[in-house]
């Protein structure tokens, strides 16, 4: 499954959506599910949601495609890694991955003085979620807090998103911002 949305590194012009299968019998029940549970006009075999991708985001999609490479390449965040690993937590690439991001997370143990004098830079950051999804009042899932991988980092990362309008330089920038502020706090 893909999704297409504004913040990733293939992205539609707004949000949408792409799964691949080989398997015959799911690829069918998934395309009476995109299109409202109809399986014909006159036949509504299950409640379901209009899902469909439209032509023109498809279009758009396969043009990109082209570009993917290059994009996908300068969203590796190496430089953020070897820029910052000494001084905050930064997400660690395994051997087997090859990681790719839309956002670059990063937890410091004084993130709101960081993300202030970030800002006086007119560096922007955000708070990613500072409460989990899953524990919010819409979301509730019945869950204890602190089930699901990543829930103690709640509220406490900082990411930088990993725009494609940025340099090398300008990461290199970000990244001795940061160690400054870092190293004096």
């Amino acid at each position: 499954m893909f999704q297409p949305a504004p913040l990733k590194t293939l992205n539609a012009c707004g949000d949408g959506g792409v799964i691949t299968t080989h398997d015959a019998g799911l690829a069918q029940e998934l395309r009476i599910l995109r299109n409202i549970g109809l399986r014909s006009r006159e036949d509504c075999v299950v409640w379901s949601h209009n899902s469909r991708l439209d032509t023109l985001h498809a279009a758009m999609l396969l043009v990109k495609l082209d570009h993917l490479a290059d994009w996908t390449a300068a969203r590796r965040a190496r430089d953020y890694q070897a820029r910052l690993a000494d001084v905050v937590r930064v997400p660690v690439d395994q051997p087997h991955e090859y990681a790719v991001y839309h956002t670059f997370v990063i937890q410091a143990e004084a993130r709101d003085d960081l993300q202030a004098y970030l800002a006086a830079q007119g560096i922007g950051t955000a708070v990613h979620y500072p409460a989990p999804i899953h524990v919010q009042r819409g979301r509730r899932a019945g869950l204890p807090t602190g089930r699901f991988p990543g829930h103690h980092g709640a509220g406490a990362a900082d990411p930088q998103p990993a725009d494609l309008s940025r340099t090398d330089r300008g990461a290199a920038r970000r990244g001795g911002d940061a160690n400054s502020q870092l190293l004096r706090s």
